[in-house]
């Protein structure tokens, strides 16, 4: 009897010091099962320009990578993504402002209904001037 269910593990090719390992678990039968879904990621010094098609109507120009752990679980209709990891040489351009900055290397963390911002510390690229940031985004 057919499981419907999707199991996958892997890593991209490559460099093992820029990688992304990867664990997906995916039960297609019906949405009640889908809520076990659950995609693994543990990225190592991953680039992040991968996520810039993700909240490019907010940013653009993203680099710098990521290193951690995260998951992205849940129906494929509402997926939550969860999740720590530490930023490094990380930037961005805000598209409302035409501003570029540089992300302080530090750890982030990612919960079902929030980016955590607390603490994190962006440089104006033009003027040097440090903006020191508060609260979250709320998903």
């Amino acid at each position: 009897m057919a499981t419907q269910e999707l199991l996958v593990d892997g890593k991209t090719s490559g460099s093992d010091d820029k990688s992304l390992a990867y664990n997906v678990h995916l039960y297609l039968k019906d949405q009640e099962s889908q809520e076990k879904n659950l995609i693994s990621l543990t990225p190592t010094h991953f680039d992040l320009k991968y996520i810039d098609r993700f909240l490019n109507s907010l940013f653009t120009d993203i680099t710098g990578d990521v290193t951690g752990k995260f998951e992205i679980k849940g129906p494929l209709n509402s997926l939550a993504v969860v999740g720590k990891g530490r930023l490094r040489n990380a930037g961005l351009k805000v598209i409302f402002t035409q501003c570029y900055y540089k992300i302080e290397d530090r750890d982030i963390e990612l919960s079902e209904n929030e980016i955590n911002l607390n603490g994190i510390v962006l440089e104006d690229t033009v003027t040097g001037n440090p903006v020191y940031l508060r609260g979250g985004i709320t998903i």
